[in-house]
């Protein structure tokens, strides 16, 4: 003879009250842990204002900074997917390019590659950010 178990779901209209609201209120809280998370890799990778770069100048450096990398550097969010915008054309050869390659020999152990500083923001905040924001939507949600 075979065992058999059957399970009952009380309450089933609130959880899926719960799970609507949850799917309403995910996207746009995760979408702003992200945004701010890539902000703050933004501001600390250039030093926060232009000009503001913690990057050592070469010996015998003959121009002088002007902050326009810095400047226009900016986050653009497009439904669920972000990404940095960097208008300065000769931004690759500063900061390297989108797979991490692309910085020019005379800014190599200098300009930090900003690949590497997303990489190192997401890894060291955004994931826990991210749990803990849908921890706390699951709860305010009446689901947890």
């Amino acid at each position: 003879m075979g065992v058999g178990f059957s399970v009952k779901i009380s309450n089933l209209g609130n959880i899926i009250a719960g799970l609507n609201k949850l799917a309403v209120a995910l996207p746009e809280k995760t979408r702003h842990d992200v945004y701010e998370t890539l902000e703050a890799a933004r501001e600390t990778y250039y030093g926060g204002e232009p000009g503001g770069y913690s990057v050592p100048e070469r010996a015998g450096q003959a121009y002088a900074r002007t902050g326009n990398l810095g400047a226009g550097m900016y986050v653009v969010q497009v439904g669920g997917t972000s990404r940095y915008t960097v208008e300065a054309g000769y931004a690759g050869y500063v900061i390297g390019n989108s797979d991490g390659t692309g910085g020019a020999w005379m800014h190599a152990g200098r300009w930090p590659n900003l690949r590497l500083t997303i990489l190192k923001f997401v890894n060291e905040r955004l994931v826990d950010k991210l749990n803990s924001t849908v921890q706390q939507l699951i709860r305010a949600c009446g689901l947890g």
